[in-house]
């Protein structure tokens, strides 16, 4: 099990995932627990627009890996 780290209005929101889970599949988990509309929002990780078509560990980088 890991944890993703969403930043959204200065409010850091802590998500439990696995590690070959669909990106799109945790971003639902995150919309659910803060009730936004996803269709709202985009997300960026190290600078970048995140693909929600890919699994999470396709996303980290090495060192968020290690962590």
């Amino acid at each position: 099990m890991v944890e993703v780290i969403f930043n959204f209005r200065g409010i850091e929101t802590i998500i439990q995932c696995n590690i070959n889970e669909k990106i799109k599949d945790i971003f639902n988990k995150f919309v659910n627990k803060v009730r936004i509309d996803i269709s709202k929002l985009y997300f960026i990780y190290n600078g970048n627009k995140i693909n929600n078509d890919l699994i999470l560990c396709e996303i980290i980088n090495e060192e968020d890996k290690r962590r």
